[in-house]
């Protein structure tokens, strides 16, 4: 039997993971390890292993932010692929700006350091908190990026250091501006983590409070799109790729249409309880434009809004 280009790159992989037990990190350490093998796969993060990741996961404790030990633990496994998920979240953010700017900037550039000493693909995750207010609201590929937020700076910094590292050296970067993530599984602390954490809270005390107006409008993706588009995106060949980072495909909703539909399938009681988080979320656009990830590497959603909360509900209860 020939094996073909894709067949070997799969084989002969090895990838690394910072930041993988996160949310996102979790869920795209499992892809990973069903396409390249538990064996070629090696997770890091600051936090013990997950209990829902395969037993025989490989794993290593690691701080980004400590380079010795970043530098020792590379130069052993030899990557051929690193995902950098290493980040605090936008809300953690604003409560501890210096922390954002050392870990969001700092550590990415030790671990894309590794991908130009080890020829390595690159994937970190953007976010449309890169936009700002003077962005148009739905925002496609090419757009104004004044956020008005640390993580959102910090979001730009990595797009624009990613694209200097691939013209510079020659770094395979690729990056997504991913939106308002949700789904069933634990929520994160983001300034959007109401989207999840409602319906925690309807299951168990009837009861949520959410922190942004409703009439405020927002970009959601479900957590299985984004693994699609994230293994569609590295999988994509370079030759295709018009740009580094990429705006995603979203459900643009509002706050309150989209509390309504998961009242639909959780009635309970709602308060409107606007904090630090609402400007947050008001200075992101309303939804996004995906049409060149579309024609570049063929990313669409398969879930809209009420598909998400439909499928959120039944995967949640069904744990009951």
């Amino acid at each position: 039997m020939v094996m073909n280009a894709a067949m070997r790159k799969f084989s002969t992989a090895r990838v690394i993971f910072t930041g993988a037990a996160g949310q996102i990190g979790s869920k795209l350490l499992t892809r990973a390890q069903q396409t390249y093998g538990l064996e070629n796969v090696l997770a890091t993060d600051l936090k013990e292993p997950s209990s829902g990741w395969d037993k025989n996961t490989r794993f290593q404790q690691l701080d980004v932010l400590d380079n010795n030990r970043v530098e020792e633990l590379f130069a052993e496994y030899k990557p051929t692929i690193i995902y950098h998920l290493a980040s605090t979240l936008s809300a953690p953010s604003e409560l501890n700006p210096k922390l954002a700017l050392k870990l969001n900037i700092q550590g990415l550039h030790h671990i894309l350091e590794q991908a130009r000493i080890h020829n390595a693909q690159f994937f970190a995750a953007s976010s449309i908190a890169s936009f700002g207010a003077s962005t148009p609201k739905i925002p496609g590929n090419l757009e104004i990026q004044r956020p008005s937020t640390i993580y959102g700076i910090t979001k730009v910094h990595l797009e624009l250091i990613g694209e200097y590292y691939n013209l510079k050296h020659g770094v395979d970067f690729r990056s997504l501006r991913i939106p308002i993530v949700t789904s069933e599984g634990a929520p994160g602390g983001g300034s959007a983590a109401f989207t999840v954490t409602m319906f925690y809270d309807l299951l168990k005390t009837g009861k949520t409070v959410i922190p942004v107006t409703p009439e405020t409008k927002m970009p959601l993706i479900y957590l299985d799109d984004l693994i699609d588009a994230v293994s569609q995106f590295m999988q994509a060949p370079n030759s295709r790729l018009t740009a580094r980072s990429y705006t995603m495909a979203s459900c643009g909703v509002s706050v309150g249409d989209y509390v309504n539909e998961v009242l639909r399938w959780l009635p309970g009681e709602v308060e409107y309880k606007p904090d630090y988080r609402d400007p947050i979320v008001k200075s992101w656009p309303d939804g996004t434009d995906g049409s060149v990830a579309e024609r570049d590497w063929g990313h669409r959603l398969k879930f809209d809004t009420k598909k998400m909360v439909k499928t959120m509900f039944e995967r949640l209860t069904n744990k009951k």
